[in-house]
């Protein structure tokens, strides 16, 4: 409701209340500065949800020493299967704002607001919302405001310790956020369920996937009829139940999953969709099974989607992007950056993109995207074929020397090593 009368409201006024909302949060930063800090208090932070890096890393620290206290501020809204022992609180709170102003360490994956100061004492470990960039980003890319600049070097100022995958993305966080900070390798945490993925949280968003296609218009196709029972929202992750799929049982590894995960594009030009009925079917042919496209796409162009037919759904209702990749067979994007985990985790990669010099020229890239080991197209034609055409032994071949010559270093463990790195903060500092 609150969003609503936002956009309601004339410019001015939602220009005065953000002004007045800063104003009264960093006084409570300075009201807040009268409370101790606490040892063994750590807070998390993401703008998007229970998600990304903070996610899994709160997670193996709640695993690894349940005396910490563990605090994760996001959007309570988008919190979903939150173990026990993890406490979420609203980001933009007083709560939020207490246990930030007292808490010994925090771990971010966004930069933080200007008003959010840190105090002598605190340590702020950064570890962004990414492995390896194919977009430009922070300093690098020339499309920001000199007022998100100016905070971002004021953020880079604040932070103690930065972790990164290797050598490479040492040397863009030094350039492109001009840190100064510790930068130590230790992977990372959201690829770890894509190299080690667990089985049962695999059934929990398969059958969340299910029951998105259950809800589409003309259930004929994939899993019709499908009846679902209750999934587990605590620390425990459920049973593997079965599926009653047209009066006969059916496992729910059954079906396969296509994430098809376009980039927004931010100068308002609407993203080209290839015919996902089509290439549906061409994944059933080369792949062989039933295929679900699961569509990550940005709110203003996600009516696109009930276009198609039954086994398109919106996957924007599945919460962590890692755990539907997790369970997924097969990527379709453009340019995101996810295509390099997804492929790192030895999983197909397909590059769909009609406008690719275009938005490189605007953007720009870390890499040549011309020559990226995956199969690029940019019709719908192009993209069956290369779904045809491909070749398991020479993706995999092309992705192990892609990732050698750039020294990743990732093993599936890089949540508990983390874990490790913040005990050692909270117990010796």
């Amino acid at each position: 409701m609150r969003d609503f009368l936002k956009k309601l409201s004339p410019g001015w006024i939602r220009k005065l209340y953000n002004i007045v909302r800063k104003c009264v949060i960093k006084a409570e930063f300075r009201i807040c500065r009268i409370f101790p800090i606490r040892k063994k208090r750590v807070v998390f932070c993401n703008v998007w949800g229970f998600g990304d890096n903070p996610k899994w890393i709160a997670k193996a620290l709640r695993r690894a020493d349940k005396s910490v206290e563990i605090i994760f501020v996001t959007d309570r809204s988008m919190a979903e299967h939150v173990p026990k022992g993890i406490r979420v609180v609203q980001t933009n709170t007083p709560k939020a704002v207490y246990y930030l102003a007292t808490a010994h360490v925090w771990v971010d994956c966004n930069r933080k607001e200007p008003y959010i100061v840190k105090r002598s004492g605190q340590i702020y470990i950064q570890t962004w919302h990414g492995s390896l960039p194919l977009k430009k980003i922070e300093g690098d890319y020339a499309g920001l405001t000199e007022e998100y600049l100016e905070n971002a070097r004021r953020d880079s100022k604040m932070t103690d310790l930065c972790l990164s995958n290797g050598e490479f993305m040492n040397d863009i966080y030094r350039k492109a956020f001009e840190y100064e900070c510790e930068l130590m390798i230790t992977g990372s945490a959201r690829m770890d369920p894509l190299i080690r993925p667990n089985h049962r949280r695999v059934i929990r968003t398969k059958k969340e996937i299910a029951a998105l296609v259950g809800e589409n218009k003309g259930i004929q196709a994939i899993i019709n009829g499908a009846q679902l029972n209750g999934t587990s929202r605590g620390e425990t992750e459920p049973d593997v139940t079965q599926l009653n799929v047209t009066g006969r049982e059916k496992a729910q590894e059954d079906y396969k999953i296509a994430v098809y995960a376009p980039t927004y594009r931010e100068n308002g030009k609407q993203v080209e969709f290839p015919d996902l009925d089509k290439v549906r079917k061409k994944l059933e042919e080369r792949f062989g099974g039933e295929f679900v496209i699961v569509a990550r796409v940005h709110p203003l162009v996600r009516k696109k989607i009930k276009e198609y037919g039954s086994g398109i759904v919106d996957g924007s209702r599945l919460g962590d992007l890692y755990e539907l990749l997790e369970a997924s067979d097969v990527l379709i994007t453009d340019y995101s950056n996810s295509l390099f985990e997804f492929a790192f985790a030895g999983k197909p990669v397909f590059l769909y993109a009609s406008d690719a010099e275009e938005y490189e020229e605007e953007r720009g890239f870390y890499f040549d995207y011309d020559k990226l080991p995956y199969p690029h197209s940019a019709t719908t034609r192009e993209l069956c074929d290369a779904i045809e055409d491909y070749s398991e032994f020479d993706h995999k071949n092309a992705q192990r020397e892609f990732f050698e010559n750039i020294g990743i270093k990732e093993d599936g463990k890089a949540s508990r090593r983390i874990a490790d790195v913040i005990l050692r903060k909270v117990y010796r500092s």
